[in-house]
């Protein structure tokens, strides 16, 4: 049972010179030492402006235990009676003073259905609910996914009870967002402590009495939860009271208080105690002083109006004090006028009260929480002096990196063994993080963890290991390498946005082929080839007797001469010919056929002509870029048997394959398990090794595409293939709820806008020891790929100077016979005439029958012209 002291003051009072007033004050004995002074002090002050009275009074004490020994208290000449007692005395209390109506003044807690509202009653101690309202609005406001709740007793679990309304159902956590234990002082807290830090929560509401909360921050700082990623909540009201720099910890602890240190109030209770430090004032202390002063003033109001005075009463009489309801009514409506804003509603109870929340030790303000505005929290920090806050505490010490060996990403120096710390490392992930710390202006020390593991979690054990083991057993503050973000690793760790984005690729044995420099030829088989080149030749010789057959193809040569002795038929088999091979090399002719059948046949050819071209154009192009696998994509791989394939045993790409729902990735891991040897590696190397090693390319090896591009830059003996699956993100691993995540987002986002990112890719992926090109999809043709063309070309154009040097020499020839001159003089005079590029006429010579003939036709033609002009006009 908690032992109270209660003070008898006998106060001469300088309003009366009739007799005295009596005052009785119930107040826990571990404030006795802070209020007695403050008494004195108090009532000495305000009466000194009546300087003709003096003030005599007299203080004596008795223990009360119980509710039985508080019905002993003496009550003679009683006015009111200010009351921070138990809650089992005070209805005991209370009921005499209701009987006896004497004004009643509590200044601590009591939940909602304490014996409270007659109309002697009065609470300063905010209102139950409404506390209990304004530090769930607080908690609400910190935006916490989730959080645990330790508490002392019963009280502070009815204090909380807004706070555990905010319960939610986390399905990331698969649990519940609020988590409750109490504390037991009679045994070891570390118990519960432990259990917490093996939870992994990171946010801690703690509710105990204010001489026990700062035990459990000591004890929780041995168990390793007072680290930067932890953030505490102590919703105690004199929680300002405590010492938090002798922790000397990076955690972020937030206390609450409802006194304003630097009101006016408060100064005055300061002067009345002879002290100058406010932040060791506790609540209780300052409503005890506000009840005084509203007392007095209302008892010297009545005094003035109403000539207050009192007698001799008693709980076995019927006599009462008649001014107990006036003083409390005085207190209620002229709050105003006291030092501090205490208004109340008609049940006494205080419902106009701010709430300061604070961060740090004592002085930091950031929010307050009125409770005329329940919904709103002010905060008071801005959005810059929060980023700036927390680059601070970034930079308050040297940040540890847990990271893996992995090439480019991490790699020891030739020289390690000569040089210290971070100087023995090189790869994307130290130029990484020196940019980012460059830009907060941090240190940090690169780690390599233990094993090698990106993080992998022991189902049996419940545990995590590698990078991700290291951040959760804060080992670390930050998780750096080939790390995929997941949705099992985001349960456990915050990740920051990506740095990297990627796929998983294939990656496979180059396979060794030859280039044909008559690859062109390849889209259409040999017998294709053969049975096309027949056709054309068939089909040119069909044409020829069909266009003989046809009538329409027989024309007249003198279109003039209506009435013609012959007929002449273009058709000739050189005509043909050419007819059938401009239709396949989609130049056309100058000449067509007319006649029914002709045509017909010429049709048909066009049509399989048309098939046939596109045909072969549609698939030159993959053969002329083939490169020789028969794995184009993640279908194909599926789809075959003799190309074995698998993954890095626990990695981010097992675990894809294992969860998805997918029928083909989940046929190919069934695959995968089934397969033995296992197809799985231990680690990257053993892998790639795998994939070189393997007889005939039988054996593909599933990964990140980014190391895949690094792999094959490097090793000629690999290639992949174009087309990625299941896009992945890298980022950077920390605690949960981790303040720094958002300043770390910030400076990889500068750096992506900056091109850095870009940047740094290149130099670990195309420039670093790069020897191989990868092939990528639209790459240019090379000559060994297209050099079959340029020899039909070639052969072609040999073979057409040829004929035409023998029809050249053939027609010197003619002209010597013709001219009466020798070869050579012949020769000379053609070779001349032809090495006179600039003349495009040649003169020949004619007969006198030619004449003739070119002298008829002429005649012919303008005798035609003329009939067709007189069949117009009569027309």
């Amino acid at each position: 049972m908690e032992k109270f002291i209660y003070y008898f003051v006998l106060l001469n009072n300088v309003f009366l010179t009739k007799g005295t007033l009596n005052i009785g004050f119930y107040i826990k004995d571990n404030i006795k030492n802070e209020i007695k002074p403050m008494l004195l002090n108090s009532i000495m002050m305000k009466a000194a402006y009546n300087k003709k009275e003096t003030v005599n009074f007299v203080v004596e004490s008795m223990t009360v235990e119980d509710s039985f020994q508080s019905n002993q208290v003496p009550h003679s000449k009683f006015v009111a009676i200010i009351a921070s007692e138990s809650e089992a005395a005070s209805p005991m209390i209370q009921s005499i003073t209701c009987k006896l109506n004497i004004p009643y003044i509590q200044t601590n807690w009591r939940q909602y259905n304490s014996y409270l509202g007659r109309e002697t009653s009065l609470n300063l101690h905010p209102d139950f609910n409404l506390l209990s309202l304004g530090l769930a609005k607080i908690v609400e406001s910190l935006q916490w996914p989730s959080f645990i709740v330790l508490y002392e007793n019963f009280q502070g679990f009815l204090r909380l009870q807004e706070v555990f309304k905010l319960q939610k159902y986390s399905d990331i956590q698969a649990r519940n967002t609020i988590i409750i234990k109490k504390l037991n002082f009679q045994e070891d807290v570390r118990s519960v402590l432990k259990e917490i830090k093996h939870s992994g929560e990171k946010q801690i509401i703690v509710d105990c009495e204010t001489e026990n909360t700062l035990q459990v921050l000591e004890q929780a700082k041995e168990v390793g939860l007072m680290t930067f990623a932890h953030t505490y909540f102590l919703s105690s009201l004199d929680a300002h009271t405590l010492n938090l720099e002798k922790l000397n910890t990076e955690a972020n602890i937030t206390t609450v208080r409802v006194i304003d240190p630097n009101g006016d109030y408060v100064k005055e209770v300061l002067n009345n105690m002879l002290t100058s430090n406010s932040y060791m004032l506790k609540t209780e202390t300052v409503l005890i002083h506000e009840s005084i002063n509203l007392l007095m003033q209302a008892v010297n109001y009545m005094y003035h109006d109403r000539n207050i005075t009192s007698k001799n009463i008693s709980c076995k009489g019927q006599e009462k004090f008649k001014y107990g309801s006036d003083i409390i009514s005085y207190i209620k409506n002229h709050y105003t006028k006291s030092s501090s804003r205490l208004p109340f509603d008609q049940n006494g109870r205080r419902v106009d009260f701010t709430l300061y929340l604070v961060e740090g030790n004592r002085e930091k303000v950031i929010a307050t929480w009125d409770s005329i505005r329940p919904d709103i929290v002010n905060f008071f920090r801005t959005a810059e002096e929060s980023y700036k806050k927390r680059v601070e505490t970034l930079q308050t010490r040297v940040q540890n990196i847990s990271s893996r060996l992995e090439s480019p990403y991490l790699m020891l120096k030739k020289d390690h063994e000569n040089q210290m710390g971070n100087d023995k490392f090189e790869g994307y992930v130290l130029d990484l993080m020196t940019k980012i710390a460059e830009k907060l202006n941090f240190k940090f020390n690169i780690k390599v963890v233990q094993g090698g593991s990106n993080g992998l979690y022991n189902e049996l054990a419940q545990t995590w290991d590698g990078i991700i083991g290291d951040i959760i057993n804060e080992n670390a503050q930050f998780g750096i390498s080939d790390l995929t973000i997941t949705p099992s690793r985001e349960s456990v760790v915050d990740f920051s946005m990506p740095f990297m984005r990627l796929g998983i690729g294939i990656l496979l044995q180059k396979p060794k082929t030859t280039v044909s420099m008559f690859a062109f030829l390849n889209p259409l088989s040999a017998e294709v080839w053969m049975y096309t080149v027949t056709l054309y030749l068939t089909v040119s010789v069909i044409l020829y007797f069909v266009a003989r057959m046809a009538p329409g193809d027989w024309e007249n040569p003198h279109p003039c001469n209506l009435n013609p002795d012959e007929l002449e038929n273009l058709w000739s088999i050189s005509n043909c010919l050419w007819l059938t091979m401009g239709s396949i090399m989609n130049q056309g002719s100058d000449i067509l056929p007319k006649g029914i059948s002709s045509r017909l046949v010429t049709s048909m050819w066009w049509f399989f002509a048309l098939i046939m071209t596109n045909s072969y154009i549609a698939s030159l192009a993959a053969f002329l870029t083939a490169k020789g696998s028969v794995i184009d994509d993640l279908e194909d791989l599926a789809k075959q048997n003799k190309i074995k394939y698998g993954t890095l045993d626990g990695g981010s790409t097992q675990e894809f394959f294992k969860q998805s729902n997918y029928s083909t990735y989940r046929r190919m891991y069934a695959n995968m398990i089934l397969n033995l040897p296992s197809v799985f590696a231990k680690t990257t190397h053993e892998g790639v090794q795998r994939v070189q090693n393997t007889p005939d390319g039988s054996y593909a090896f599933l990964m990140e595409s980014t190391t895949i591009d690094y792999l094959v830059e490097r090793n000629c003996e690999l290639t992949t293939v174009d087309k990625w699956f299941n896009n992945i993100e890298y980022g950077i691993a920390m605690p949960l709820d981790c303040p720094y995540r958002t300043i770390i987002n910030d400076a990889i986002l500068a750096l992506q806008e900056n091109g850095e990112l870009n940047d740094l890719k290149n130099k670990w992926w195309r420039e670093e020891s790069s020897v191989c090109v990868i092939p990528h999809e639209g790459s240019e043709l090379r000559l060994e790929n297209v050099g079959g063309i340029f020899v039909v070309l070639g052969l072609g154009v040999a073979v057409a100077l040829f004929l035409g040097l023998m029809e050249f020499l053939w027609t010197v020839r003619q002209t010597s016979i013709e001219e009466h001159i020798t070869y050579w003089q012949a020769f000379k005079m053609e070779i001349l005439f032809a090495l006179k590029v600039w003349i495009s006429k040649k003169k020949i010579k004619q007969l006198e029958n030619s004449n003739h003939s070119v002298k008829s036709n002429v005649e012919c033609w303008s005798q035609w012209g003329l009939e067709q002009s007189e069949e117009r006009q009569s027309g």
